[in-house]
C-alpha cells in the first residue's frame, strides 16, 4: 500500500508525491528520501513507517519536533487529511490512489536553497554510480598507474628516483 504526501505549505506547495516503501526518512541530508533545505528542518527530521495496517510518523529527535495537526509528536499513527509540518514545509498525508504518479519527473532541477527534493533510493544510486565511474575515468587518463597496486607504484617510484 502506497502513500502519498502533497506539499501543502512551503515553497513547492501542490506538488504530489507518492511513496510505495515501509519507510521514508525527511530531514536535511541527501541520505534522506525527502530533502529539505531549510535551516528549521533537523537533518534527520521525522520517518514515516509503516505500522499495523496503516502508516505513522517519528520523530528523529529533531530540534524544531514534528507537528501532526498542530500538536507535537514523537510517534503517532497517521489517517487520511493528516498536516506533517517540519519547519515551514507543512505536507498533507493521504493513503495514495492506484492512479497516483511519484511526481519525480516533476522536480526542479536546480539545487537552489530553500528548495524541497524528493529523491528515490534507485535514482540516488544511479546518479552517484555514474559520478564515481566519471570520476575513475577522470583519474585513469591524467594518472594512468591509478589501477596499479600500491606496492607496484611505489617500485615504480624508487626505480624511476634510482632508489
Amino acid at each position: 500500500m502506497a502513500f502519498q504526501l502533497t506539499i501543502s505549505e512551503g515553497k513547492d506547495a501542490g506538488k504530489e508525491f507518492v511513496f510505495d516503501q515501509d519507510s521514508v526518512l525527511i530531514g536535511r541530508t541527501s541520505e534522506c528520501d525527502v530533502v529539505l533545505y531549510d535551516p528549521g528542518v533537523s537533518r534527520r527530521h521525522c520517518r514515516i513507517l509503516k505500522m499495523g495496517e496503516g502508516y505513522g510518523v517519528e520523530d528523529q529527535k529533531s530540534a524544531n519536533g514534528t507537528l501532526i495537526n498542530g500538536a507535537a509528536v514523537q510517534k503517532q499513527a497517521l489517517t487520511d487529511g493528516d498536516a506533517i509540518t517540519l519547519g515551514p514545509v507543512t505536507f498533507l498525508f493521504a493513503l495514495a490512489q492506484d492512479d497516483a504518479t511519484t511526481g519525480e519527473e516533476d522536480a526542479p532541477q536546480e539545487d537552489g536553497a530553500n528548495s524541497t527534493r524528493i529523491v528515490s533510493m534507485d535514482s540516488l544510486r544511479k546518479q552517484r554510480n555514474k559520478k564515481a565511474a566519471s570520476t575513475l575515468d577522470h583519474m585513469r587518463e591524467y594518472f594512468p598507474e591509478y589501477d596499479q597496486p600500491c606496492a607496484t607504484r611505489a617500485e615504480n617510484k624508487r626505480a624511476e628516483y634510482g632508489l
